[in-house]
């Protein structure tokens, strides 16, 4: 950790950039990682090396480091090895599969707040992915944790769950960070199931969830008129499903139900 320098790079606003600072926290993320000698290791968004220098001491088979801003990516491919790659790209915009040439793989990282939950989402089914360690705003790693009948619960909360083990680790205060943000910022392991919760296509959860939760507040006989038209009443009684429930007050399985009627 010697060769960490949090100064290293000023901190752009535009890239959702916060550096961590806090080594205790750096060191307990590279443990939840769990990282062998036989692991290939994606982080995106290396930075100053926060994680960066750690996860290169546990000897990982192999290390990607994605990074969109070409100053700090021209700073790591000084530091490439035949175990270490550093790849100058947006990682919105990038194949996990192509990158590894298939292998499984593990991400770890502290993500830019800007684009952590469309990355998630990209990332959500990837068959080449064993695991993530990722860092987010609290408030987002609530919603991904969060149970029915509850206000964080959403379309988050049932995608991540419907195709992954969830497991909130522990929360990082602003001052870990430079600069601090005005945010407290939280940790969570993320592994793939073998195979989703409830056999239901994909998009057509996707489609219904979006069209439950555009107005939560509504009742499902009305928010899911567009999908349903006339019929949805019984649809939903069909799927075991009372119209006159929110949608927050579903469970995963009651949203396949519906799902499948589509």
């Amino acid at each position: 950790m010697s060769e960490y320098n949090p100064n290293l790079f000023s901190a752009k606003k535009s890239l959702g950039q916060n550096f961590l600072i806090d080594l205790n926290i750096i060191q307990k993320i590279v443990r939840a990682a769990d990282i062998s000698p036989k692991d290939v290791i994606i982080e995106v968004g290396p930075g100053p090396g926060a994680l960066t220098y750690p996860i290169i001491t546990s000897t990982p088979r192999h290390l990607y480091l994605i990074e969109k801003d070409t100053s700090i990516a021209e700073h790591w491919q000084k530091h490439e090895s035949k175990t270490v790659t550093v790849v100058n790209q947006d990682a919105l915009k990038l194949n996990i599969g192509d990158l590894t040439d298939g292998k499984p793989c593990k991400i770890i990282s502290n993500l830019p707040y800007n684009v952590g939950t469309e990355l998630l989402i990209g990332w959500l089914g990837h068959p080449n992915i064993q695991s993530m360690i990722l860092m987010f705003q609290k408030e987002v790693v609530d919603r991904i944790v969060a149970n029915p009948g509850t206000k964080a619960y959403g379309r988050l909360s049932i995608l991540t769950q419907w195709l992954c083990e969830i497991e909130k680790l522990f929360d990082v205060p602003p001052n870990a960070f430079k600069p601090a943000p005005k945010i407290t910022s939280s940790v969570v392991r993320v592994i793939p199931r073998s195979k989703p919760l409830f056999a239901v296509d994909q998009n057509k959860l996707e489609h219904l969830t979006q069209a439950c939760f555009h107005q939560r507040r509504k009742m499902l006989r009305k928010s899911l008129k567009s999908l349903f038209g006339d019929n949805t009443e019984n649809i939903c009684q069909q799927a075991g499903v009372n119209p006159l429930s929110r949608p927050e007050e579903l469970s995963i399985e009651q949203f396949c139900a519906l799902a499948n009627k589509i």
